[in-house]
């Protein structure tokens, strides 16, 4: 158990074994990877340094692995190295557990079961109705989505969230029946976060025909994503079914109801064929020319942070279940800190 949990930690830190030994000091790299390789065990101190340099409490080490996860893939264009997919896997397993855990002291079991599996997405149009059916099933109407968090964690979805490089978007996955999506902590646009977490759901729900290659499935759940916050129903109606020109004004409109970037909008309408490729074509050329900052105005006052994990907390805790010490090890955060963000009011 020791010997993967401490490669697990390494690699959710981001580190190569030569690199550990040198923020250590005074263990060899030799000796690292005796550990990882169960030949030694460490003593107390030396267990006590391997916590610290690579963040985490010392119980760590002897927390089974209770994850694994189903193959999952990011993006086609993807630019994060092999040691920086290792730790974004390494960190997502590590949460993941820990709210399995929290789960299961609390005797609870959130099943999925997933709308679309009997859903063959063969064409591009399949998505549109994928995405309407979805809206149907879950009863959201034509309606904004408010809180596209709240909304997935409520169906069973984990909602992850890891601090990452600006390089990582997000994925999403199945750990056994187990849904999950992991979204960067550190992307602080919410529009921007709720097409990320839209796209991720487009690639955990959808079944894409064998025949479409990488490309075309990123394509497709691009479109989902546009098509679930969006439907185009709303489109033609805000928008009407061809325009030649567009006003700023109508699509600041609808960024603010429907949580949806000025960019995502104009890619909306040319997909619905309301604007001509040419028009797009003509919008594409001004963002690289000018920025996209010069384009992207409005401002949507909605937020996006997963909730469930942390009120399950406070629960268990108000409920004496769990110690607050023992909630704070399955947060990975210290006691003082949760003992601060506490406010029992009965």
């Amino acid at each position: 158990m020791f010997s993967d949990r401490l490669k697990t930690a390494r690699k959710m830190a981001g580190l190569s074994l030569p690199q550990l030994a040198i923020k250590l000091g005074d263990i060899s790299k030799q000796s690292l990877s005796n550990y990882e390789n169960g030949k030694r065990k460490p003593d107390s101190k030396i267990l006590l340094k391997l916590a610290k340099a690579l963040g985490v409490k010392p119980d760590f080490f002897f927390r089974e692995n209770t994850v694994q996860m189903k193959s999952f893939e990011y993006r086609k264009n993807s630019r994060l190295g092999k040691k920086e997919r290792e730790m974004i896997e390494e960190k997502t397993k590590d949460q993941l557990e820990r709210y399995l855990e929290l789960e299961n002291i609390l005797n609870i079991s959130s099943k999925f079961e997933n709308p679309l599996n009997d859903f063959k997405i063969k064409i591009i149009e399949d998505v549109e109705k994928a995405a309407l059916y979805l809206r149907e099933e879950w009863e959201l109407g034509q309606n904004p989505i408010k809180n596209l968090i709240e909304n997935l964690e409520e169906r069973g979805i984990k909602i992850i969230q890891i601090a990452e490089k600006k390089e990582f978007d997000g994925l999403a996955g199945y750990s056994g029946n187990i849904p999950f999506i992991v979204i960067n902590k550190n992307i602080e646009d919410v529009v921007r976060k709720r097409m990320t977490i839209a796209h991720e759901l487009g690639h955990l729900l959808l079944k894409p025909s064998r025949e479409l290659n990488k490309k075309e499935i990123e394509q497709y759940c691009f479109r989902f994503a546009g098509a679930f916050l969006i439907p185009r129903e709303v489109m033609q109606n805000e928008l009407g079914k061809k325009r030649k020109h567009i006003t700023s004004n109508e699509l600041i409109h609808l960024k603010n109801e429907y949580g949806i970037s000025v960019q995502g909008l104009i890619r909306r309408a040319k997909d619905l064929r309301i604007i001509s490729e040419a028009r797009y074509t003509d919008f594409c050329i001004k963002i690289r020319k000018d920025g996209w900052e010069k384009y992207e105005l409005g401002n949507y006052n909605g937020d996006e942070k997963p909730i469930r994990e942390k009120n399950l907390i406070y629960r268990a805790i108000t409920e004496e279940i769990i110690s607050i010490s023992k909630a704070a090890s399955i947060l990975n955060r210290s006691v003082a800190d949760l003992q601060g963000e506490m406010h029992i009011l009965l």
